[in-house]
């Protein structure tokens, strides 16, 4: 094939037509010619496989199609696992940004600059028992025992909760809301800055003052107002001394009941709750929750203390793990989800760009992966649990895929396609799938993924593999013989043929790969692609504790 087209990129892309993949030969044709080949953008909907050796293309292959996202304006989530040492996909995706006016929609996210990363609540909007199936499906457990007991705690403190919510100081919720979105407001081009500095609480002193203008229509009013604005000015300084309020509950909030005095503790609050909401003649509903919340946590404080502990441990190591450290940082010090607002608006759009460094951060980079694939199969499943489709897609592109695949990527490749998220994961084999996710789980990976790209892989296995993957084409096989010596014959019979042989997967060229999507399969050249114009340079003058 001839020279990349160095003016392909400013030229050719016309997002109308799908997302450009460069100049190639369709093997299926009878007359073959060199064209730009479109994906279009339904065929995308059932998700994308790339494979190839380190230094052939992928990454670069992968921020050009970013770049036709961006323009589009459809969500984008970018996961770059290791980085680089001049932080080249950052620095592209920066540039596209900028080049479409979309800086202000970046937002960064690692373990290893929480500092500069976003900070969102991911339990923030969610049901208790949304909140229940996200934290049991990242427990490291496979005796369901032990997810049952989890089960059985989270259900017990989250109902005593969502009572002692129902109860509290109605102007608590409304204050906390205005308090959180000065936090939104203070959101900068790629980042929240320290969602949870003390200076949004003397910055709320203008808030008391205006819910007192506008709401205390009388003494007892404004008494209520200013002891409930007491009651939000403990709950930001001491945590752990209060009662977290249930709409705005963080991992470290539901890690404190983990421990066995807490919940003691926390049983013993809601006796002496519940009595009062009785004698103040509440709605029986209420007293009917409180009734049932006192009734459930009496039983798991009937438990033995010992057995609790022993049979809690996996529990409360998950618990830990999401509520402390750098992971910590990142999902409990805000109290709301800003990306769900940006999801739900039409007028925003979320370019979110994590890199969570598996080498250096095993544990907590599992965990926030975990994290974020449960937010959007939380997400889409809203849209099929309602009926209505978010305002713009939403594409995730996963780099160095096969390091952190998981099973919550399983369920994203098989459900997400209709319910508006397309997923395209880039890794060196086939191979890294089947070790993460074993045999069955790589197969429904391949299964879902409609469009596949091929680049050079140096093992004779894989390449078989990836051969079979791609399929072959039906050939005419014509013999002829003799019968007994005596009579001649001519037989016919129809055979398959590879398209691509495994031999030629070992040989191609770096930038060049083989695409199949849907039944069409190409001999491709990917896009010319200039380096970055910009530089991202992180300041990391401060030392940053591993999470």
């Amino acid at each position: 094939m001839q020279e990349r087209n160095k003016n392909l990129i400013e030229v050719d892309i016309d997002i109308s037509k799908g997302m450009l993949m460069g100049e190639g030969i369709n093997l299926r044709k009878e007359t073959q010619s060199i064209e730009n080949v479109f994906i279009p953008w339904n065929n995308l909907n059932s998700h994308m496989m790339c494979f190839g050796t380190t230094r052939m293309g992928k990454t670069r292959l992968m921020t050009f199609m970013i770049r036709q996202i961006i323009e589009k304006n459809d969500h984008v989530f970018i996961v770059d696992p290791k980085g680089s040492e001049d932080q080249e996909v950052f620095s592209w995706i920066s540039q596209y940004a900028n080049e479409f006016n979309s800086l202000k929609d970046i937002v960064y996210w690692s373990p290893e600059r929480p500092r500069d990363s976003i900070k969102f609540n991911l339990l923030y909007g969610q049901s208790d028992e949304e909140i229940i199936s996200t934290i049991i499906s990242v427990m490291d457990v496979k005796d369901e025992f032990y997810k049952d007991i989890a089960n059985e705690i989270l259900t017990c403190v989250l109902a005593a909760l969502s009572f002692l919510s129902e109860i509290r100081n109605p102007y608590v919720n409304k204050i906390m809301m205005l308090i959180e979105k000065q936090k939104i407001q203070h959101e900068t081009i790629s980042y929240i800055n320290d969602a949870f500095d003390f200076n949004y609480i003397k910055e709320a002193d203008t808030i008391l003052n205006d819910m007192i203008s506008k709401l205390g229509k009388n003494d007892d009013e404004i008494n209520q107002i200013k002891q409930a604005y007491t009651q939000v000015k403990r709950i930001y300084k001491n945590p752990d001394g209060e009662i977290p309020v249930r709409q705005y509950i963080t991992f470290q909030d539901l890690a404190k009941y983990s421990s066995f005095n807490n919940i003691h503790n926390l049983y013993e609050v809601l006796q002496n709750t519940s009595k009062k909401a009785i004698k103040d003649d509440l709605t029986s509903n209420i007293i009917e929750n409180g009734k049932q919340a006192e009734a459930s946590l009496k039983r798991l404080c009937e438990t033995d203390a010992g057995y609790f502990s022993k049979v809690s441990t996996s529990y409360a190591v998950t618990m830990s793990r999401l509520s402390t450290g750098n992971v910590g940082r990142l999902l409990c010090e805000s109290k709301i989800n800003v990306l769900k607002d940006r999801f739900y608006n039409k007028d925003k759009r979320i370019i979110f760009f994590a890199q969570p460094y598996p080498m250096k951060y095993t544990k907590a980079a599992d965990m926030l992966i975990k994290m974020l694939m449960a937010m959007l199969n939380n997400i889409i499943a809203n849209v099929g649990v309602t009926g209505n489709p978010n305002h713009k897609r939403t594409h995730v592109m996963i780099d160095e895929a096969g390091s952190i695949t998981n099973e919550m990527m399983l369920s994203l490749i098989n459900k997400g396609g209709g319910l508006g998220l397309s997923l395209y994961l880039f890794s060196q084999s086939f191979a890294d799938y089947k070790n993460t996710l074993g045999e069955e789980g790589a197969t429904i990976m391949a299964d879902n993924a409609n469009s596949k790209a091929f680049f050079l892989v140096n093992d004779n296995k894989s390449a078989q593999t990836i051969s079979d993957l791609i399929g072959g084409k039906k050939k005419a096989d014509i013999s002829y013989g003799t019968n007994e010596g005596t009579t001649s014959r001519l037989q016919a019979k129809t055979v398959d043929e590879a398209l691509i042989p495994p031999h030629l997967v070992t040989q191609l060229d770096p930038m060049t790969y083989i695409l199949k999507t849907g039944k069409d399969v190409y001999v491709m050249i990917s896009p010319y692609q200039r380096d970055s114009s910009i530089e991202i340079i992180f300041d990391n003058t401060k030392e940053v504790k591993n999470g």
